[in-house]
């Protein structure tokens, strides 16, 4: 964010909840090593993911035994990848000024109590407050050395330092390997109702493995990502955005202008980030929609 502050008019002035960027579905699932094909999604650890540029990450914990495990499903990773993954990315993230925005997903509040007893302190001067995120601008957050916003589900709602994930987001996932289905429901979440004005859009563009029919039902979820229909709908959502955008720059009407830049915003949440040089390009792409709909820029 500090390219974008430099160089993206307005970028400074604007929330959180204002911008486009690049996420991931279940970040952490490079640490799974039981049934692969259906329950691995990324291939780059969460440190590799930050410095690509990715500023949305999907973390699930749980419990096991005295510490906690990344999950997907019914797969889960060792405790010691867990600890050291993750005391490996607050390390990273602390040293920068770079903003993230962390969706953290416990199977219940008991594992949310022990990652608050082993990580809190360690990151809770930096984190920003709930009415921070809604209410205050990039520059301010970043001046102020606050840059981790935390999206919890299975917590225990709204608390000083962490947010509700289900009553602070929308979008929806499409639950599809069906590429027009999946088109339809990414750009449904465009328009956005009175309620979510000051909740955090995003869009997943991931499809998940064993759905459909045929033999593509039980191709894993990185095979899948390999074809090109697949990554097409998320190349589909960029350009669709950056025609909107262009147009939005040439609005007078100043309502009509806020209606179309709502349909801009949110975070674009994918399977396999920097897997490849498609998927580093569509990162990069995601990120340039900051820049007034310009094509990508590297940093």
């Amino acid at each position: 964010m500090q390219q974008l502050l430099i160089h993206a008019p307005g970028f400074a002035s604007k929330r959180l909840i204002d911008i486009v960027m690049p996420g991931s579905h279940d970040s952490a699932t490079y640490t799974l090593n039981s049934m692969k094909s259906f329950s691995v999604t990324q291939t780059k650890t969460l440190r590799e993911q930050f410095l690509m540029g990715v500023r949305y990450f999907d973390i699930r914990l749980k419990q096991k035994g005295e510490g906690l495990v990344f999950f997907h499903g019914i797969i889960s990773s060792d405790v010691r990848s867990a600890s050291s993954e993750l005391a490996s990315f607050f390390s990273t993230v602390l040293l920068s000024n770079e903003v993230v925005i962390l969706k953290l997903h416990f199977d219940n509040t008991s594992s949310y109590d022990l990652f608050e007893r082993n990580f809190m302190s360690d990151i809770l001067n930096r984190t920003i407050t709930p009415s921070d995120f809604r209410t205050l601008s990039i520059k301010w957050l970043i001046a102020n050395n606050k840059n981790i916003a935390l999206l919890v589900k299975n917590g225990y709602g709204e608390t000083e330092y962490c947010m509700d994930y289900e009553a602070n987001t929308f979008g929806g996932w499409g639950k599809t390997r069906d590429s027009q289905k999946l088109t339809s429901k990414i750009e449904s979440s465009r328009f956005d109702p009175t309620e979510n004005i000051a909740k955090l859009k995003v869009v997943q563009t991931n499809q998940p493995a064993l759905v459909g029919s045929g033999s593509d039902r039980f191709l894993s979820v990185l095979e899948h990502d390999q074809k090109p229909e697949s990554r097409q709908v998320t190349q589909g959502y960029i350009e669709t955005t950056r025609v909107i955008l262009k147009g939005t720059l040439q609005r007078q009407n100043t309502e009509e202008k806020m209606e179309s830049t709502s349909q801009i915003r949110g975070v674009v949440s994918m399977d396999n980030v920097g897997g490849d040089t498609g998927k580093t390009i569509l990162l990069l792409e995601i990120i340039a929609l900051n820049y007034k709909g310009k094509s990508y820029y590297v940093p």
